[in-house]
C-alpha cells in the first residue's frame, strides 16, 4: 500500500512550482494526518484548525439547505487559490494551497485523481 506522504509528494511534483502546501485532515478532531508545505514558516496547526471550521460549517449549510454534500470549497486569495476537498466518506478531507500561476482547472483534476488513492492511504 502506498504511503499518503508519497502520494502528497506525487501530488507536488505534479504541481510544480505552483505548490505551495497540502494537508489531509480529519473533520472530526481537526487534526492533520499529513502534511507538506515549501515554508517551515506555515503554522500548519493553527490554519488547519481554522480550514477545519470552514468545512464543517460547509457541511452544516449545504444540510440545512438540502443540496447534497460538498465536494470543494475554493478560496481565492490574493496570491493564489486554496482548495478543500472532501475524502472517502466525508471524514476526511484534503486542503491544497497553490499560487496564482495554477490552472484552477488542472488542480481539480489532479485533486480528483488522487483522492480516492489517498482514501485507501489512510489508516482507518
Amino acid at each position: 500500500m502506498i504511503k499518503i506522504q508519497e502520494l502528497i509528494g506525487e501530488v507536488r511534483n505534479e504541481l510544480g512550482s505552483s505548490f505551495i502546501a497540502t494537508d489531509i485532515v480529519n473533520l472530526k478532531d481537526g487534526l492533520p494526518i499529513a502534511s507538506a508545505s515549501i515554508s517551515p514558516d506555515i503554522n500548519v496547526d493553527e490554519n488547519v484548525a481554522r480550514m477545519t471550521m470552514v468545512m464543517k460549517l460547509a457541511t452544516k449549510v449545504t444540510d440545512k439547505i438540502q443540496v447534497g454534500n460538498v465536494d470543494d470549497l475554493l478560496t481565492t486569495i490574493k496570491s493564489g487559490y486554496l482548495l478543500m476537498k472532501t475524502i472517502g466518506d466525508g471524514s476526511y478531507f484534503w486542503i491544497l494551497s497553490v499560487t496564482d500561476e495554477a490552472t484552477l482547472g488542472m488542480v481539480r483534476i489532479i485533486m480528483n485523481d488522487y483522492a480516492d488513492k489517498i482514501w485507501d492511504a489512510i489508516p482507518k
